[in-house]
């Protein structure tokens, strides 16, 4: 098998097809560590690529975006749909005036400019530049969402439980709930590999925002697929949404103060010190109504940033200034003290 050279192709069939390809013959060979996901690799001459944002500036290396393509072979349109042509295939916004006065014509509605392409075809397709330089593929824009106000790839949460030692599959759904957009994630392990649901969520808010840790993580043996091999989202089971710890009652004052202030907002039974406010159904609304609640009540400096960055009301009550902690204890230990005597002259 040595003569046979492996290569991973991408590009769509409005940029004539192959726009990206990569050697997998290091990986293979065991030159380069075999990566989770092979990346779709290295832009082939006569074509241009661009990871843009949503207002087309290029993003940074490592960050998702989403993947623009240009060239000489860059298809025309779409036939008799002048709309969709429009919408997909935009002007080049990397060509400056002077390149344009310099347009050397080509086809109809092509043209490039200095071997730049003037247009540029959207693929709707999310990747990102690593390190080597090469594009890795994390989905479609379509499977982009909003979860807490925050737009989510779903194709990068799935990158990253791919990197979770012992998880062979992985897929990362939304699911519209009571309490707002939650993510649902669900993987299989490798032979004799054991996964837990809860230890894979912890996994995950050790390197990604909360916004992106899924609400609920379900181990199957496999994860369905359809006819044409690929993954059967249509067929996963449902998602039962917990935040996977166990009730802890609140501990002091503060956090105690803390967790009324929540059940209140979010109209919950109780609020335990691992709860995260916003698992618990919170959002961009409800989390200011909370701090001004929590302003109001405690006379403190809560903001909403403290209140998204906090895993949980006690990470929260943890960044509150040292003081108030400390007048809280003190609190306590002269609530024991009265109770003390109390008791005493009840004895007496």
């Amino acid at each position: 098998m040595q003569h046979i050279r492996l290569l991973n192709t991408y590009g769509p069939t409005e940029a004539t097809v192959t726009a990206v390809v990569q050697d997998c013959a290091p990986y293979v060979n065991g030159e380069l560590p075999l990566p989770v996901q092979m990346p779709i690799g290295e832009v082939l001459p006569g074509r241009q690529v661009y990871v843009l944002d949503g207002n087309l500036n290029p993003v940074p290396m490592g960050v998702a975006g989403e993947l623009y393509i240009g060239g000489e072979l860059l298809a025309r349109g779409y036939v008799n749909r002048p709309e969709l042509t429009a919408e997909r295939f935009i002007a080049n916004p990397f060509v400056d005036d002077f390149a344009q006065s310099q347009q050397v014509q080509g086809a109809e509605g092509q043209g490039t400019i200095h071997g730049i392409s003037s247009r540029l075809y959207r693929t709707g397709d999310i990747v990102r530049w690593n390190e080597r330089g090469q594009l890795e593929y994390l989905g479609r824009i379509d499977d982009q969402i909003k979860v807490r106000g925050f737009r989510v790839e779903l194709g990068e949460v799935e990158s990253q439980l791919l990197q979770v030692p012992g998880v062979r599959e992985a897929v990362v759904v939304a699911r519209d709930t009571p309490q707002g957009m939650q993510l649902a994630g669900y993987v299989s392990g490798h032979p004799g590999q054991k996964l837990d649901g809860s230890t894979l969520r912890q996994a995950l808010k050790t390197i990604l925002p909360d916004y992106m840790v899924p609400s609920a993580i379900t181990v199957l043996d496999r994860l369905p697929l359809n006819a044409n091999g690929k993954i059967d989202r249509r067929a996963l089971p449902e998602p039962v949404f917990d935040t996977g710890d166990a009730y802890e009652a609140p501990e002091g004052k503060l956090e105690t103060q803390l967790a009324s202030i929540w059940a209140e907002v979010l109209g919950v039974e109780r609020v335990g010190r691992h709860d995260n406010f916003f698992e618990l159904g919170g959002h961009s609304l409800l989390a200011l109504r909370a701090v001004n609640q929590m302003k109001s009540t405690l006379s403190l400096p809560v903001t909403l940033e403290m209140l998204f960055l906090a895993h949980d009301l006690a990470d929260l009550a943890a960044r509150l200034p040292v003081a108030q902690r400390d007048t809280d204890t003190a609190d306590l230990h002269a609530l024991d003290a009265f109770m003390d005597e109390l008791l005493e002259d009840d004895d007496e």
